[in-house]
């Protein structure tokens, strides 16, 4: 079975990354490269390992001070689990306007979900 998510910048799909037990996978929608979406994450250069990096890099850090009440309160998590992080936070952050949609969701507005 399959699983992933689209990353959008605003309102407007730029990258779609999928995968299952053994092979993963990523597809640029649009026809130019995001300057905020990793080299990592390129379809050439795509890893699992790269994956959850990139989904870590969209989460507190595992060292902050606070983490344990984090994964407990706001995830609903025993341990740092980045890609399911990403499911319940849509991998927003403060520093772009990139989001992540995952197959199993229906596409909010980004205005319904930002930060800012």
């Amino acid at each position: 079975m399959e699983t992933g998510f689209v990353i959008y910048n605003f309102d407007e799909p730029q990258m779609r990354v999928w995968w299952n037990k053994t092979e993963i996978h990523s597809e640029w929608l649009i026809s130019w490269r995001h300057p905020k979406i990793p080299r990592y994450m390129f379809p050439e250069n795509i890893t699992k390992e790269g994956l959850s990096r990139f989904c870590e890099s969209r989460q507190p850090p595992r060292t902050r001070y606070d983490i344990d009440y984090l994964l407990e309160h706001k995830y609903h998590l025993q341990k740092y689990m980045p890609i399911e992080m990403c499911m319940k936070s849509r991998g927003i952050t403060h520093s772009d306007d990139l989001w992540l949609l995952f197959d199993v969701e229906e596409k909010p507005r980004y205005e319904d979900i930002t930060v800012r």
